[in-house]
């Protein structure tokens, strides 16, 4: 248990946890360091001389938006303890009397940076507890916080879910059954896209996607009036890249080194006690589809004043896998007048551009759903059961072995899909969408209308994707049961051979065993013709016998189709002779 007498804010939070349960796992996650955490502290001390995450500070005029004075302009604060100071000298009370409007965005949940941003701005706790938890469910001793939709309200505060892919270099790097984790002291599991390969197509690239988590909260209260002229503190939280930024997309994961081989040994896998449990690896991903794209217009010069600065922006190099540094572009070099004075009016809208890459990072989910998906529907084109005489043991074994592996990814697929929908349902509630009733609230400021005009398309394209996907299952399912189905009229041909064969063969085993009763018949024996001469008569009529039956059945068969076939004929020629059966032939066909 960490030492807690230099973090007051956390301290206080103990004292809590009985009225608000969920507060006992965000303070056990962070004050017991593990071993990975104590990896990512020894990484950032070592390479970068810093405290692992990082906060900037944006200072909000009527129309412009500018770096804390007393912050790096390229690196925010260089420490907690260098926040810690700037909040001491510019406290939050004189500074919102002052009418003040600072934005604090911060990377990762380093606790030194909790502490300092809590304590100072009085930030909510269960704001942090939301950015720590991505889990896709819950049980007794994980106790996640989830309010009441009537009990949220966005305009002061939510927390939103999304899902970062990367497209990987190395496919072995990250597999189905290895235990991964984002580099960072909020870490976020990091796992394995299952495509779907058929034995006819696989997909070239591998993709990996972490579970991602971005908080909002503000000072300012939710009512109108002079309450809007005085200043106000905001805090952004967000979860440090993948990578440095660097075009080959090297970075640093942790990573279970055992490759287990059960799920039940995998779930086990988080404890990270000791170094044999877990080792910091170098791990080469890049975005998937490239990334996020500039969510601004690119105003070429003949159309707009301004779009020549904005071009001259466009052109610099910078990481955008980074959300804190894209929220520090965008507002600094991007964001138009108009928005800006709207974000200083109200502090929900500086999550206008927070809100449009999560909202993107959705779309690009349900782009790679898409993919997969229509590569899974050719199930049934490359897995036809096929009815011939080689159909043996081995290969209708290696054929079902085929479908099985294709069905388990499906399955996994539609787990996902069920995660998928149960974030987007939660996201949607703490937009403040009232689910039954799903329509745009035009009351709310601008950032927060339009991310329900995303949010809500996101969630109707997101329905017909679930479909498709739990379609798919059935169609595995149908596959194999029709490949058992074949299988089981093949074993009967094969049946029907034998006893065909045993029908043919059996007179000439009577006979040989009537006249083996005697030593005449035998072989070599004056009588031993008597067995070719009583033989093959029976053999040649049991051949006629079978061959009648088969004769006479088939018969059957067709008289009763030409039975069926004459009385269609007639039910067709009655109303042709009224002339209903010639207007019946000239409507067109619609189908």
């Amino acid at each position: 248990m960490a030492d807690l007498d230099h973090q007051p804010y956390l301290q206080r939070l103990r004292g809590l946890v009985h009225a608000f349960p969920a507060l006992q796992s965000f303070l056990k996650k962070i004050h017991n360091e593990d071993f990975g955490q104590q990896l990512v502290r020894d990484h950032y001390l070592m390479h970068h001389n810093r405290a692992p995450g990082r906060c900037y500070g944006l200072r909000f005029d009527q129309d412009n938006v500018s770096v804390l004075s007393e912050s790096d302009q390229h690196a925010g604060f260089s420490s907690p303890q260098h926040l810690c100071e700037y909040l001491n000298t510019h406290p939050a009370s004189a500074s919102r009397r002052n009418g003040e409007k600072r934005l604090f965005i911060l990377e990762d949940l380093e606790p030194d940076y909790v502490d300092a941003l809590g304590e100072h701005l009085g930030i909510d706790p269960l704001v942090f507890t939301e950015q720590m938890n991505t889990w896709n469910f819950t049980t007794s001793s994980s106790i996640a916080y989830r309010a009441l939709p009537s009990l949220s309200f966005p305009k002061q505060s939510f927390t939103l879910r999304y899902y970062d892919i990367q497209t990987l270099q190395n496919p072995r790097s990250v597999d189905a059954l290895t235990f991964q984790m984002t580099f960072a002291i909020n870490r976020r599991r990091y796992e394995r896209w299952r495509d779907v390969d058929l034995p006819l197509a696989r997909t070239n690239n591998r993709q990996a996607f972490a579970r991602r988590c971005a908080s909002f909260w503000t000072s300012q209260d939710d009512v109108p009036g002079p309450s809007c002229d005085t200043g106000w503190d905001a805090v952004i939280m967000v979860d440090p890249a993948m990578s440095t930024g660097h075009p080959s997309g090297s970075g640093l994961i942790l990573q279970d080194p055992t490759k287990h081989k059960t799920r039940t040994s995998l779930w086990n896998a988080s404890d990270w006690a000791g170094p044999r449990n877990v080792t910091a690896v170098e791990h080469k991903s890049t975005p998937y589809q490239d990334g996020c794209p500039t969510l601004a217009p690119l105003l070429f010069p003949h159309l707009r004043p301004n779009a020549k600065a904005r071009m001259e922006a466009f052109q610099q190099e910078r990481n955008r896998a980074s959300l804190l540094d894209e929220l520090v572009f965008y507002w600094t070099k991007i964001a138009s007048p108009d928005l800006i004075s709207k974000a200083a009016s109200d502090s929900s809208n500086t999550t206008y551009f927070l809100l449009k890459v999560i909202a993107h990072h959705w779309t690009s989910q349900l782009e790679l759903v898409n993919c997969t998906t229509a590569m899974a529907e050719y199930f049934s084109d490359d897995c036809q059961v096929e009815l011939d005489d080689s159909l043996g043991g081995s290969k209708w074994k290696a054929e079902l072995q085929t479908v099985s592996t294709i069905t388990k990814d499906i399955n996994y697929m539609r787990r996902q899909m069920n995660h998928f929908w149960r974030a987007m349902i939660y996201n949607l509630e703490r937009l403040g969408v009232q689910l039954g009733s799903e329509h745009v609230d035009d009351t709310l400021p601008q950032a927060l209308r339009e991310a329900q005009m995303d949010f809500l398309t996101v969630h109707a394209r997101l329905g017909p994707l679930r479909q498709r996907v739990e379609s798919l299952t059935a169609m595995a399912t149908d596959l194999a049961n029709l490949r058992a189905a074949f299988k089981g009229i093949h074993d009967s041909e094969l049946s029907l051979r034998l006893g065909l064969f045993a029908s043919l063969v059996f007179p000439l085993t009577l006979v040989a065993s009537v006249l083996s009763m005697g030593d005449d018949f035998l072989p070599g024996k004056s009588d031993f013709w008597v067995f070719w001469a009583v033989s093959v008569p029976l053999f040649l009529l049991s051949a006629a016998v079978i061959d009648q039956g088969y004769t006479l059945r088939r018969g059957v068969s067709l008289m009763g189709s030409k039975l069926e076939a004459g009385e269609e004929n007639e039910a067709r020629e009655a109303p042709e002779k009224s002339g209903l059966w010639k207007r019946v032939r000239s409507v067109p066909c619609l189908c």
